[in-house]
């Protein structure tokens, strides 16, 4: 397929702050200003790419044969499906992106691969993702099923992201799970973390961000594991003429009874 060139491609950045080859020199440049402004992005990056391995071992032990990834980006550099054959090539994987360009290219990386497809779709209507021929083909009607909502519910409202969680909820069997990552709040309220948020605005990536006492008025009826929501990627950032911690992430998994 013909890409546009002169603009960076949210999917293809990711894939250069991972290591990957899938990215061209305008996602590189984008990559590189941002990285100018907040030194930690692919430390950040890569920890979320780690988390997705450890869902993914989550959803298995637990007897989750099928997982559903919203907002995936590309399926390059250890992304879900990757993750989950090393485990069992047996594990079906529907990946969905709102971004067509993102999802044309990874049409191109995964062609051939058995057990894996990629829709395009809005994580804030999962219904369509979910009812399309071609994941009930592939799931084969299989709602037992993980499903990753990894560094997206901040780009829904809250009422697009209680809908779509309720919506989630209500078609997957008892038993399936949901893992979460999300951006703290501090990257609103804190001034040198909040110059990557405006880095984003200009290129129009919105932003909500939540507190965990937010999230929780959200989430329901899904049931919240025992550790609870979970700060991490801790980093230490200017603070006048010293440095303090701030909280980056806060990580959940919510399941079905």
């Amino acid at each position: 397929m013909q890409y546009d060139l002169t603009k960076p491609n949210t999917g293809r950045t990711f894939d250069y702050w991972l290591g990957g080859s899938h990215n061209f020199e305008i996602d590189r440049q984008f990559a590189d200003h941002i990285a100018q402004q907040w030194p930690f992005i692919r430390d950040q990056v890569l920890g979320e790419r780690k988390r997705i391995q450890d869902f993914v071992q989550k959803f298995y032990d637990q007897g989750m044969r099928a997982i559903v990834d919203f907002g995936s980006g590309l399926p390059t550099c250890n992304n879900t499906h990757i993750a989950a054959h090393k485990i069992d090539p047996k594990i079906r994987v529907v990946y969905c992106d709102i971004d067509p360009i993102t999802v044309a290219y990874g049409h191109e990386i995964l062609e051939g691969q058995p057990n894996v497809l990629f829709l395009q779709g809005d994580a804030s209507k999962p219904l369509a993702i979910l009812d399309a021929p071609e994941t009930r083909a592939l799931l084969e009607n299989n709602r037992l099923v993980g499903f990753n909502f990894l560094s997206l519910a901040h780009m829904l409202t809250d009422q697009q992201l209680g809908e779509a969680w309720r919506t989630l909820y209500d078609w997957a069997m008892p038993g399936s799970s949901m893992a979460v990552s999300v951006p703290a709040k501090e990257w609103e309220t804190n001034p040198y973390m909040n110059r990557l948020v405006q880095s984003y605005r200009q290129v129009n990536l919105f932003s909500y961000y939540r507190s965990p006492a937010e999230f929780e008025k959200l989430y329901a009826p899904w049931k919240l594991t025992p550790e609870g929501i979970l700060a991490c990627n801790p980093s230490e950032i200017p603070d006048g003429d010293k440095t303090k911690t701030v909280r980056i992430t806060y990580v959940m998994t919510l399941y079905k009874e």
